[in-house]
């Protein structure tokens, strides 16, 4: 038995376990093993994936190299003033994303800070109501409208431009980017606001994935919420990590359709969305623990996770498996030497 890094879906072969490496697509993972005898497959980016006829592995190696790049003292200081219920960041065409930003205007939510490259300011939602059609026929009007309530405000560096479909960024020098972007635009975006809308590169999958988004605002010391997972906030419990389910209802997260997920992550929490002093006490009063959170990502959580998880498989994949998250660490660190 062996180990293959798989980038892009390819039939997975008999004697050997898949390593999905980035956010393939979840529903094109399910379909490739949907006839496999593989023990289990593995993702890095991953949180969960429901309903695989084999087992997935979720073992977060990519935020536990990504985390190598920031510093506690340096990038997530402890951040006291609040000025804003909420923050966001959109920089392509996504549904879940074009939802959030619409969905702001709905329910009235107007204490907000955010980045949005103005890519994807119209979306085609016929998949959605096939998915999900009992809305509100005001509603339905309002959420098939182009987006009219926000401007396109974002942090353009000098090899960026905006497309369609996506802000185009090139040259990003692998997953240290992010590093350089928090410096020097989202953290002060992410710091001064209660609430994080997290808005993965999700769509239909019902799945939970994972990436500097979610790093981000933890780092931040803010309460998440994430727009479109499916049972996104357990896969981040199960990490070990602090989801705050006494202020935040993640029941939204449990809801089978993509509509209803993204529309009761607002619906149910509206509160602390719309109301910034209740916000502010809140962040305040729960300091300590989200303080305790943030130290977790720099104390070595993510690879405590990871050693749980390989530890909880037979003992006769232990050393395939762990030679395997060697063999992943010195292949990235390698790529980002290069940039």
């Amino acid at each position: 038995m062996k180990i293959k890094w798989l980038t892009q879906i390819e039939p997975v072969e008999a004697d050997t376990i898949p390593w999905f490496v980035d956010n393939i697509d979840a529903d094109q993972i399910r379909d490739v093993l949907a006839d496999s005898t593989v023990p289990f497959a593995i993702s890095d980016h991953y949180g969960s994936i429901e309903r695989t006829s084999v087992p997935i592995l979720c073992i977060p190696t990519w935020l536990e190299f990504l985390t190598g790049f920031y510093s506690k003292q340096s990038h997530a200081p402890n951040f006291d003033q609040t000025n804003y219920c909420v923050n966001f960041t959109a920089n392509k065409k996504q549904i879940n994303r074009f939802v959030m930003i619409k969905l702001l205007g709905w329910f009235g939510i107007d204490s907000f800070d955010y980045t949005w490259s103005g890519a994807g300011d119209s979306a085609n939602l016929s998949g959605m109501w096939q998915e999900f059609d009992q809305v509100d026929p005001d509603l339905k009007s309002y959420m098939c409208a182009p987006i009219s309530n926000i401007e396109p405000r974002f942090f353009l560096p000098a090899n960026s431009e905006v497309g369609h479909n996506r802000l185009q960024i090139r040259n990003t020098g692998h997953g240290k980017f992010s590093v350089l972007y928090w410096q020097e635009k989202f953290q002060q975006l992410y710091q001064h606001s209660a609430v994080s809308l997290i808005a993965e590169d999700i769509q239909f999958q019902q799945a939970a994935l994972f990436t500097e988004k979610t790093l981000w605002a933890a780092m931040a010391q803010t309460f998440p919420i994430w727009i479109g997972g499916y049972n996104q906030a357990r896969a981040w419990q199960q990490m070990g990590f602090d989801i705050f389910d006494d202020v935040i209802d993640h029941s939204y997260q449990n809801y089978q359709s993509l509509w209803q997920r993204c529309y009761y992550a607002f619906a149910k929490n509206l509160p602390i969305l719309t109301d910034l002093e209740m916000a502010r006490s809140l962040r305040n009063h729960y300091r300590s623990r989200l303080l305790a959170n943030r130290d977790l990502i720099f104390s070595g959580q993510f690879g405590v996770h990871i050693q749980n998880t390989v530890g909880s498989q037979q003992s006769k994949y232990h050393n395939l498996l762990e030679n395997a998250v060697k063999s992943y660490k010195q292949r990235m660190h390698e790529q980002a030497s290069l940039c």
